[in-house]
């Protein structure tokens, strides 16, 4: 059973990615997108609109996706969730708030069989409201809600998790850390 605040985070994940907001599979499919300049920030803070003024969503390297499936593989936190579980690591895709700014990577975990997780340390995002907006009636996202500028705060959660069949990693590139790990009862953002 999902938690209150896993749960919470687990349906602003699941709506985000049906919805193509905060976060997105796009240029999962391209080898390597144009190079960016310079001074754009890491991994290209900014958010980058369109000529109808909505968000373009944004695009990870080839560069950015290898380091994001390194630092995730390399945390200690979710070397310890995965220990002795069957697990298989999914493609790499953007990480953005809801204004299309790039945070940075994301990566599903598909485990086989279930998996029951008794009192386990996740990390999570503390800020979620002022990451991704504020969440108006049935769970809308309130984008034009966003604060300006914020980086995810991470912080670890204790909670029992059954029937998990994939893990959300989320990885922030600009820290170099896993900000999120969402134990979640399907398989599929």
């Amino acid at each position: 059973m999902l938690t209150r605040a896993r749960c919470r985070a687990a349906l602003i994940v699941t709506a985000v990615a049906l919805g193509g907001t905060s976060l997105s599979a796009s240029g999962c499919g391209s080898d390597d997108p144009e190079p960016r300049p310079n001074d754009a920030g890491y991994p290209f803070d900014e958010a980058r609109f369109g000529a109808d003024g909505i968000p373009e969503a944004p695009e990870l390297t080839v560069a950015q996706k290898r380091e994001t499936a390194t630092i995730a593989r390399q945390d200690p936190h979710l070397r310890e969730i995965l220990r002795g579980h069957e697990a298989r690591w999914g493609a790499v895709a953007p990480w953005s708030r809801g204004n299309g700014e790039l945070l940075g990577g994301v990566i599903e975990i598909a485990l086989d069989p279930e998996v029951d997780f008794p009192e386990t340390s996740w990390p999570t995002i503390e800020n979620t409201e002022e990451l991704y907006g504020k969440q108006g009636p049935e769970g809308q996202l309130l984008v034009d809600e966003l604060e300006p500028r914020v980086e995810p705060e991470v912080g670890m959660e204790v909670s029992s998790e059954d029937g998990i069949l994939s893990l959300v990693v989320m990885v922030d590139l600009e820290r170099g850390e896993v900000a999120s790990v969402i134990p979640m009862p399907t398989v599929g953002i």
